[in-house]
């Protein structure tokens, strides 16, 4: 009999002792591995967020510009902001010896997206002289006298006006820094209100 319950306690002794065994070693492995991956997953996606941020950043700290004209590679190009024209013109090759280099403001920052054209001495001397001929064609296509500007041969053109009163007005602008308006002509000597209500149509200032 006491055979007996001692088997049975025995056997009692070794089913707890397994089962306690394999319920710490289930709960040690899944712990083990729960927390390996988690760690894993939140590095992956600390390292993804970083990745990310730092191409955006970069993106943003950038420029890109086209320039063409005479430089040696015209072309877009990226480069960081406040960068300054000349530095675009390094990068484009820079200049060509046939380059208006003085029409180009080479200090300034650069703008996103901008277009930066160098033109050539060639053009810059026939845009100045395309601009002296629309200068001197509205001149003439109002038929008006810059009263600041005409000598006297012209000002003797208009009604009333001679030799005299053209060399008045010819001086009065040398002493007093030229007209502000066409009735800034009365303060002429030898001009009043009847004068300039003749002349008045004819001229302007400019």
């Amino acid at each position: 009999m006491k055979r007996k319950i001692w088997m049975v306690l025995l056997w009692a002794f070794l089913l707890t002792t397994v089962s306690a065994c394999n319920e710490n070693k289930t709960v040690y492995l899944e712990t083990s591995a729960g927390e390996g991956a988690g760690e894993t997953e939140q590095e992956q996606t600390e390292a993804d967020g970083t990745k990310e941020s730092s191409e955006e950043e970069t993106q943003e700290m950038l420029c890109y510009v086209y320039i063409c004209g005479a430089v040696a590679k015209p072309g877009v190009y990226a480069v960081p902001s406040h960068a300054r024209v000349y530095e675009v013109i390094s990068l484009a090759g820079g200049l060509l010896a046939e380059a208006g280099e003085q029409a180009v403001n080479q200090a300034r920052e650069v703008v996103d997206g901008e277009m930066i054209r160098v033109p050539t001495k060639e053009e810059l001397i026939a845009g100045e002289a395309e601009q002296s001929f629309e200068d001197e064609g509205t001149e003439a296509q109002d038929g008006l006298i810059d009263i600041n500007r005409a000598d006297a041969a012209e000002l003797m053109t208009l009604p009333g006006i001679g030799a005299s009163k053209a060399d008045s007005i010819i001086s009065y602008r040398e002493e007093n820094g030229g007209f502000s308006s066409i009735e800034d002509i009365m303060n002429v000597e030898g001009i009043k209100e009847g004068v300039f209500n003749r002349i008045k149509e004819h001229i302007k200032v400019k």
